[in-house]
């Protein structure tokens, strides 16, 4: 254990150091900009859609007014294809326009980038931290003097503790920086409600949420940190698993209903208001989350071992530091 909490604290040391890490750190910055102004826009684009769909009933009753249609009810079906149809649209424009404008209050700042931008930039930059972590050790021979002194059992678990570190590091610059971003962008960037009135005193803010998504967004910064830690040790390279993970973020569709990205997405769905999201969320596979969370942490168990004791060319290193 002793061995662990300083290859920990080694490794941290080298992150603040590390020039990637400060890039990261200026990259989530800028997110929690763009996913404020992206909300900005989603919510002037709802009230454009409620008024121009208001003025067209208008048009051929001007006696039907935005309070008529709110007192109605509103049925949503579903066709085979995914598509929805709505009777009361008038209703459905405003129950959105509400939501997004829920989603500019700055304590919803968290919900609003958990359920956007980053459900897929956040995977994205904790898989490549994942790579840039392990890769830089092999890069510069520093695991081999690491494994040397503290052992490979101590240098693959602190390092990947270390990871973990990081990642709670990152959520908390979120949680302290995505409500300033929001309030800033509000400010700059002030939207009229012509529906003010309508609106409920009463704004959600989702803030009895934020402990399950922020402990949703570890598990899952948990999970890409160890799997591109892994890889990366393996084939010693970094292009490959660069490469991978963008191909498998970006491209590949999901692979199954137990498939990473759908586990994710339908964890999401569940926990998170993805209403107030300002991209579109494509719908989930329905799944067993006990299922998946068992299959996950079996698969967790076999690659960290796997990388184990495949990894050999460094575990020379250790043994023939033991026998000196």
């Amino acid at each position: 254990m002793k061995n662990i909490l300083a290859v920990i604290k080694q490794q941290l040391n080298y992150q603040t150091k590390a020039r990637y890490f400060y890039c990261f750190l200026i990259v989530i910055l800028l997110l929690c900009i763009m996913a404020s102004f992206l909300q900005v826009n989603t919510y002037k684009e709802s009230v454009a859609t409620l008024t121009r769909d208001l003025e067209e009933i208008q048009k051929s009753d001007s006696s039907l007014s935005l309070e008529f249609f709110l007192n109605q009810d509103v049925h949503i079906t579903y066709d085979e294809d995914g598509g929805q149809q709505v009777d009361n649209y008038i209703k459905y424009d405003f129950s959105k326009v509400v939501s997004y404008y829920n989603a500019l209050q700055s304590l919803s700042a968290f919900n609003q980038f958990f359920t956007s931008i980053a459900f897929v930039f956040f995977q994205l930059m904790i898989g490549i931290y994942g790579v840039f972590l392990a890769y830089t050790n092999i890069k510069y021979s520093t695991d081999k003097f690491v494994i040397m002194q503290y052992g490979k059992v101590s240098y693959i678990y602190g390092q990947m503790l270390a990871g973990m570190i990081t990642v709670l590091l990152i959520l908390l610059q979120i949680i302290i920086f995505a409500p300033i971003s929001q309030w800033l962008v509000n400010f700059l960037v002030p939207v009229k409600n012509p529906y003010l009135t309508y609106l409920p005193r009463s704004q959600v803010t989702f803030l009895d949420k934020l402990p399950v998504e922020l402990l949703i967004m570890f598990a899952i910064g948990t999970i890409y940190v160890a799997c591109m830690y892994c890889f990366t040790t393996l084939v010693k390279n970094q292009i490959i698993p660069l490469l991978l993970l963008f191909i498998y973020m970006l491209i590949l569709p999901n692979l199954g209903a137990y498939d990473f990205k759908n586990v994710i997405l339908y964890s999401i769905q569940k926990v998170f208001n993805t209403s107030a999201a300002t991209l579109d969320m494509i719908p989930a596979r329905a799944i067993n989350i006990q299922t998946a969370i068992i299959i996950g942490a079996l698969f967790l168990v076999m690659l960290v071992m796997g990388t184990f004791y495949l990894d050999r060319e460094r575990g020379f290193y250790s043994n023939y530091f033991k026998k000196k």
